[in-house]
């Protein structure tokens, strides 16, 4: 069994079919670095959905969504004038 098999068998049955899994941010977060309007590059935490199908025995991720965790973005406020 491969990696990515041990991972899927991990999932909650009510989100993994024989050949069709989905994960999402109940199971993990996903941790990177990114850079917004020229900032410089900053950690940030999304909340991922991914959708894993079997294909000729393989697991290949067939759909990717991410958006911040909603209690970790940053709020701003915005000045109009005119």
């Amino acid at each position: 069994m491969g990696e990515i098999d041990e991972f899927l068998a991990a999932v909650p049955p009510r989100q993994r079919q024989a050949d069709l899994a989905l994960l999402n941010g109940d199971v993990g977060d996903e941790h990177s670095r990114a850079s917004v309007g020229g900032d410089a590059p900053a950690p940030i935490e999304l909340r991922v959905t991914l959708i894993f199908r079997r294909e000729d025995g393989e697991w290949k991720e067939v759909h990717r969504h991410a958006d911040p965790i909603p209690a970790l973005i940053r709020h701003t406020s915005i000045a109009i004038t005119g």
